[in-house]
């Protein structure tokens, strides 16, 4: 996880070529994110590039987050404006990522 991040509850699963992801990250302060803002790493790079949308715990707010190919890093592209309180949650389960 990146600094402001942090996750008890997130975990990724690799079979085969992809990654799955389970579980949420949650924000560690008060934060606005804006996009480019790397969120958390994969085990391994990217394959191609993946754009995910992810719900959030806040129901107004729906985030799309991006894997780069050749990267282990995942970015947040966009999402709501305006702060985010402590402990908002991405909800990660359910998607995954071609490596």
């Amino acid at each position: 996880m990146r600094e402001g991040w942090t996750s008890e509850q997130a975990w990724w699963k690799r079979v085969g070529n992809i990654v799955f992801l389970f579980g949420s990250i949650r924000s560690t302060y008060g934060v606005n994110p804006a996009a480019g803002d790397p969120l958390f790493d994969l085990p391994v790079n990217a394959a191609k590039a993946e754009n995910i949308t992810c719900m959030t715990n806040m129901s107004w707010h729906q985030v799309s987050i991006l894997a780069s190919a050749g990267s282990k890093t995942v970015k947040l592209v966009a999402g709501e404006s305006g702060d985010w309180p402590t402990g908002t949650e991405i909800y990660l389960s359910g998607q995954y990522v071609a490596v």
